[in-house]
């Protein structure tokens, strides 16, 4: 179902702003910014089969704000991008997004904040497992100079002050999907094949998974390639993917206490939402038939019996559905003789995960990151961070590990009275190492990227910018899955 904001809620909205304007004749307070740009990146490895070795993103962004005195204010703010995808076809997409559009109203010690924001509850850098309010947009991973990987969402946010502590709390009334590509990207979720991402990588490597393609491959060949044929059309996932109800019955909230001092700054949190991606509920069917194959052997030929397997399964694999999850979450940061120090965790209560039977259950998942920055003599910034997790209760035929760990380093410097600025983000995945990666000190075998970047300011307005995104590691792994899919970029912006 189309997402959509009740008309009643926007009618609210405009007759608080109309409020605003009755109740102050003072002229307001505004500002204007803005900003313009293209950017285009080529596959290092041009080959027509890929998806898009190079494309296009054309974008234009605007912000404005009023305000006045301390008791009213209105802001809004819209991106415009259109995307042109080169590959063995040209594929292109104008994508008009409002990203804010929401009114401030001052009552004493209380600020309510009403319509759409993007809110930030994170404490450390780059990964923030409390960063839990808007959804992610997937599909500008590799766009992390841009600083729009954030979808606006719909909310309701008082915040009271009582120095030192500000208390915060948040209600969704609509539920705001991410977005993404599941396929038709060289970088979608899912590829070419089946099913969902990291998962899908294991899940293809399973005995089951294997036993059910060699059984269907056997039994009725041509459904084997019609089921991959499903799989590599968007429109079949759109489909078959539910939606929490979009009327007001399925709401979302939140709620944090921020401690500032000039020792420590501390964030309790708790949240209380939809997933954001939807977890891959495959047909029990599917799964009987994966049962039976074994039991038949690999190179079985046997008609399935009736209330094991029907024909119209494989029209019908599997539905992608959006789960209630909830979770709390502490934050912690301080600085000690200049460097900084900040740590947050979240633990996740029942959310879903897979066996290796195709079956999803739910357990308990903590996740936490750390990082550490400093600057070094001749302005030379660094941080280090480390990003983990662990799966509680965790079963011997679970397709994720119990554990995952990460672990990255970025460097900045700039030169020429800050007219040049020198970037590099590097990121290396320990979750897939082996015992003897381990002896041989080969960090990056279970997958790696470095992604280096050069600014230089024509102007104050006017940056040019050129980066890449390199990847690699072993197949299986899922950062070694996007080697060969190497990029250049050119980006030229224009800010006001």
């Amino acid at each position: 179902m189309r997402r959509h904001l009740p008309v009643s809620i926007l009618l609210l909205l405009a007759a608080w702003c109309g409020a605003a304007l009755a109740a102050e004749s003072a002229t307001p307070s505004t500002s204007l910014e803005g900003l313009a740009g293209y950017k285009s990146a080529v596959d290092t490895t041009w080959d027509r089969f890929h998806e898009d070795v190079w494309s296009n993103d054309w974008f234009g962004y605007a912000a404005a704000s009023a305000s006045w005195g301390l008791n009213y204010g209105v802001r809004a703010a819209g991106l415009f991008e259109y995307r042109l995808d080169v590959g063995e076809e040209a594929q292109g997409e104008a994508i008009p997004e409002l990203r804010e559009l929401y009114g401030k109203l001052r009552l004493g010690k209380l600020d309510l904040f009403a319509g759409q924001q993007i809110v930030s509850w994170a404490t450390t850098d780059l990964f923030s497992p409390l960063d839990q309010l808007n959804p992610y947009d997937y599909r500008r991973t590799l766009d992390r100079e841009l600083s729009f990987y954030r979808l606006g969402t719909f909310m309701i946010r008082p915040v009271l002050y009582l120095d030192p502590v500000q208390i915060e709390a948040v209600y969704i009334p609509v539920f705001t999907p991410p977005r993404y590509r599941i396929v038709g990207s060289d970088y979608a979720l899912v590829g070419h094949d089946f099913p969902i991402g990291e998962l899908i990588n294991d899940l293809r490597q399973s005995d089951r998974w294997r036993a059910l393609e060699t059984a269907l491959g056997a039994w009725v060949p041509e459904w084997r390639q019609d089921l991959r044929d499903f799989l590599s059309d968007p429109n079949y996932y759109s489909a078959h993917t539910d939606l929490p109800d979009q009327d007001l019955t399925a709401p979302e909230g939140a709620a944090r206490v921020h401690y500032t001092s000039p020792f420590i700054d501390v964030t309790a949190a708790y949240y209380a939402l939809w997933d954001d991606l939807p977890t891959l509920h495959v047909n029990p069917a599917l799964r009987d038939l994966s049962r039976w194959s074994e039991q038949t052997g690999p190179d079985a030929a046997i008609l399935p019996p009736g209330d094991v397997f029907s024909t119209t399964t494989l029209s019908d694999p599997f539905t992608l559905t959006h789960h209630r999850v909830q979770s709390a979450g502490l934050g912690l940061a301080t600085s000690v003789f200049n460097l900084g120090l900040h740590g947050e965790g979240l633990m996740a209560f029942d959310r879903y995960t897979y066996r290796d039977d195709l079956s999803a259950v739910r357990r308990n998942q903590a996740s936490w990151a750390l990082n550490v920055d400093y600057t070094f003599p001749a302005d030379v910034f660094a941080e280090g961070w480390l990003l983990q997790s662990y799966l509680f209760d965790r079963e011997d035929d679970f397709l994720q590990r119990a554990w995952t760990s990460m672990g990255g380093l970025v460097l900045r410097k700039s030169f020429f009275d800050e007219k040049l600025a020198l970037e590099l983000l590097s990121l290396v995945d320990f979750t897939y190492q082996r015992d003897r990666d381990w002896r041989r000190f080969d960090l990056t075998a279970g997958g790696w990227t470095v992604q280096p970047l050069a600014t230089y300011s024509v102007t104050d307005p006017f940056k040019l910018s050129v980066g890449a995104n390199l990847f690699g590691g072993r197949d299986e792994t899922l950062m070694g899955s996007l080697e060969g899919l190497d990029q250049v970029f050119v980006l030229a912006r224009y800010g006001f």
